[in-house]
């Protein structure tokens, strides 16, 4: 039966009919508007994500390539630039959400077959470098007194005898030199003992190791890569020196990996090694000098060139029995104990003496 014109009318214009229609659309939009936003809000927060992914990850990346270029970085000065007789351990640690560095150094001193924490050094360096640079060393002394006197020991249980051997060029004049080969019966017995030797002027590796008696080897060889007319050095030198290790033990060879054959390979390997070294210490791979200095490559290349001899110190751990050879010979300028092995006896020899070295 169809419907009337007015029954249609009605229908077209029933109220309650609309509004419900009304309230369908408003929740389609509605349901249609949510799933927008949600899809919108979805892909904001997975780019988020994404971004944050990828930019933690290449600061991650820049973080490991900065632990990766210091560690190459000291490694290399290693191997021309050091303290006498010891080996560097480094290790680091990626933190702060992979965005920091943590770098740590530990040299120790190898005399025979006996390890002797010598230094530590911590530095932190950030994704793009910053603060990077090389830190400062603390060795591992404490302060004590005696007598109104203060002298340092070293702290580690393996030893109280973490000194720094002093070095002396043979053409300057200094106010007073250390002759520790005349002081031998103050040491203690059985215990190996690094002897800084400085020569009264610069041999040849062979000639020195022809010079010394058949028991004594050099374990280090201190070159001259100095030039006085602008290096001051009013005092002796007892960091870091210019020079190569001589193993002699199979520890030695174990651990002192760098095979410099002779002053003259240790002037090619330094060329080849990308970084410029200055006689005051300072170091770079872009040819900035910090401060007064001259290349030591290039004052050692002159003067092998002119044939000059090069070797002004030498390093020797040996007991005090077997230095006891040294204590008369000519050649010796001065001579300097650094460490020493046993911990006892050297404690004995600080309260004992009551030096200060």
């Amino acid at each position: 039966m169809s419907k009337e014109p007015n029954d249609e009318l009605e229908d077209l214009f029933d109220i309650e009919k609309m509004s419900k229609e009304v309230k369908k659309v408003k929740r389609r939009s509605i349901s249609k508007t949510s799933v927008i936003i949600i899809g919108i809000v979805l892909l904001i927060l997975a780019g988020v994500l994404g971004y944050l992914y990828i930019s933690n990850k290449v600061a991650s990346d820049k973080a490991r390539k900065q632990a990766e270029n210091h560690v190459a970085f000291v490694t290399t000065i290693n191997e021309f630039y050091k303290y006498p007789n010891t080996i560097l351990q480094t290790s680091t640690e990626i933190s702060d959400n992979n965005r920091k560095v943590e770098i740590s150094e530990v040299n120790f001193k190898l005399l025979k077959d006996r390890f002797i924490p010598f230094t530590t050094a911590t530095m932190s360096l950030d994704s793009d470098g910053i603060g990077s640079g090389y830190p400062t060393i603390e060795i591992n002394l404490e302060e004590k007194e005696k007598d109104g006197e203060k002298y340092k020991v070293g702290i580690n249980d393996l030893t109280t005898g973490n000194r720094l051997a002093d070095y002396y060029h043979p053409l300057k004049k200094y106010s007073s030199m250390k002759q520790d080969l005349k002081k031998l019966s103050e040491f203690p017995k059985n215990t190996y003992l690094e002897m800084a030797i400085s020569f009264d002027k610069a041999y040849s590796s062979l000639e020195v190791e022809k010079m010394l008696p058949n028991n004594l080897k050099p374990t280090f060889f201190w070159l001259d890569g100095y030039d006085l007319s602008i290096d001051d050095m009013p005092s002796p030198l007892n960091e870091q020196l210019y020079g190569y290790d001589n193993p002699n033990t199979n520890l030695e060879n174990k651990f002192w990996t760098n095979p410099i054959e002779d002053e003259q390979d240790y002037i090619k390997q330094m060329k080849l090694s990308n970084f410029t070294f200055y006689s005051n210490g300072s170091i770079s791979q872009d040819g900035t000098v910090y401060g007064s200095g001259k290349s030591v490559y290039k004052v050692l290349k002159t003067k092998s060139d002119k044939g000059e001899k090069l070797v002004i110190g030498i390093s020797i751990v040996a007991t005090k029995e077997e230095l006891q050879q040294l204590a008369n010979v000519n050649y010796i300028r001065a001579s300097s104990v650094g460490v020493i092995s046993n911990a006892v006896d050297a404690a004995n020899y600080y309260e004992q003496t009551g030096e200060i070295n």
